[in-house]
């Protein structure tokens, strides 16, 4: 049987960000749900959020990391397991792209772009070799993608239009989990490994 692929969801922490990514988010969690595989978040109710909340039985598909300051807040996740606990954001971004075998970006603000510029730069750096696929629905996260182009980084990152063009990315293109959540444990992390 193949393993689930483990699939890092980035996005807005406000659900409201826009209608068109909301129900964006709705219907790759649901294709998700379908497939059964994982999703990797840091336990927001956001969009991240949107995409778990599709997932009908969400304790055998969610890995959720999250800071020890606002674990408390994350209540909505109270029957999924917490993965794993840390002092900082900056650790739960690394271990939420170490647990996934491809990151896939909603629009959202300065948190979804840290962790879509340490995703690209650590690709960049050669630390790893997992798809980064960002979603621009409409054209709405255009600025983005006019700051990122002059980079030359393009070939660290794939732009897609739709949900379903991901799906079908993932489908054709990831096979194996690459990364085991054993190497991490169940328990808050004073200082992730560097």
């Amino acid at each position: 049987m193949e393993k689930r692929i483990d699939i890092f969801v980035s996005g807005s922490t406000n659900p409201n960000i826009s209608k068109e990514y909301n129900k964006a988010a709705i219907e790759f969690g649901t294709m998700l749900d379908i497939k059964k595989h994982n999703i990797v978040f840091d336990g927001c109710n956001g969009i991240p959020g949107i995409v778990a909340s599709q997932i009908k039985e969400p304790n055998n598909n969610l890995l959720i990391a999250t800071t020890s300051s606002r674990q408390i807040a994350y209540g909505a996740w109270s029957f999924a397991s917490i993965n794993g606990t840390f002092r900082y954001q900056s650790e739960v971004t690394r271990v939420l792209l170490d647990w996934s075998d491809v990151a896939v970006f909603f629009k959202g603000g300065s948190g979804t772009l840290a962790e879509l510029f340490h995703a690209i730069d650590t690709k960049k750096n050669k630390e790893h070799n997992k798809p980064i696929l960002i979603l621009n629905i409409q054209h709405q996260w255009d600025d983005l993608i006019n700051i990122l182009e002059p980079l030359g980084l393009k070939h660290l990152y794939h732009i897609m239009d739709t949900p379903q063009q991901v799906m079908e990315y993932i489908d054709k293109n990831i096979k194996i989990n690459q990364y085991n959540l054993i190497d991490y444990g169940n328990k808050i992390q004073e200082d992730y490994e560097r």
